[in-house]
């Protein structure tokens, strides 16, 4: 593969990446609160997942290896801004996810010199409904909550060449997707959190398919905050026309969430 083959490949799965830090941890890493007197409680957080990334990209008809570790990721990115909302009533949460990332990467070689931009947005809207408070030892509790939503993807990319006019492309789809996520209270303070989903489907312009797995151990370090930190695994597969990716991210990742 020459290099600029292996340059879009790495820059495209970097953004990719970006978009899909956003896929579900915000959903995973909902801390629940004690509800106001009306029955509601609130959650803003602020989190980042850097993965290492394993598969290949296809664009205009040519597939190029994308393997990225975390290093490479963290050098790409010019900027980056990930949030998660999320209201709940009584058994039933309503969740809101967003996230912004702009990448840039070079390379030098035959025929010429390249620079490749790309700036995503991505924007989830969901909900989940507990159908299992199950008791454990001590008092404490494993919650399970089915979930639901719609994840929105944009992608704009643009090559400057230094010898050629500069050219670029953007796309976007919808995905829907479903799953649970449980909460294991491990300690007054200290839970396990777990969220696996699966979505897209080929429905439309969708992915052909995608899921998402993830594990967190979250720590209330005072009444209205937790920070957290885990692990997740994110495989997607989608096909357009002769463009194409078949990726999998998989790495850390933080949060911290203010409860009210």
């Amino acid at each position: 593969m020459t290099g600029f083959g292996r340059t879009i490949g790495s820059t495209i799965s970097a953004g990719a990446a970006a978009l899909l830090l956003v896929a579900a941890p915000g959903a995973t890493m909902a801390q629940e609160a004690q509800a106001d007197a009306d029955g509601w409680s609130f959650e803003a957080a602020m989190y980042a997942f850097v993965p290492e990334i394993r598969g290949n990209v296809t664009v205009n008809g040519r597939t190029a290896s994308a393997r990225m570790n975390i290093d490479d990721l963290l050098q790409s990115i010019e900027l980056g801004a990930m949030g998660h909302f999320e209201a709940r009533y009584e058994k039933l949460a309503l969740f809101l996810d967003g996230s912004y990332g702009k990448f840039s990467q070079e390379t030098e070689g035959s025929p010429v010199d390249l620079e490749v931009e790309l700036e995503q947005v991505t924007v989830e809207a969901g909900a989940a409904y507990q159908i299992a408070s199950i008791p454990l030892c001590k008092g404490r509790r494993m919650t399970v909550e089915p979930l639901t939503g719609l994840r929105y993807w944009y992608f704009d990319t643009d090559y400057h060449f230094d010898r050629l006019p500069d050219s670029g492309d953007d796309a976007d789809w919808v995905d829907w997707f479903a799953g649970a996520r449980t909460t294991i209270e491990l300690a007054d303070r200290l839970a396990f959190r777990f969220r696996a989903d699966t979505g897209g489907f080929g429905i439309g312009s969708s992915a052909d398919e995608s899921w998402t797995l993830t594990a967190l151990l979250s720590y209330r370090v005072m009444e209205r905050m937790s920070l957290m930190g885990g692990y997740r695994m994110i495989d997607v597969e989608r096909k357009s026309g002769d463009n194409g990716l078949d990726l999998q991210f998989r790495g850390p990742g933080i949060a911290a969430t203010l409860h009210f």
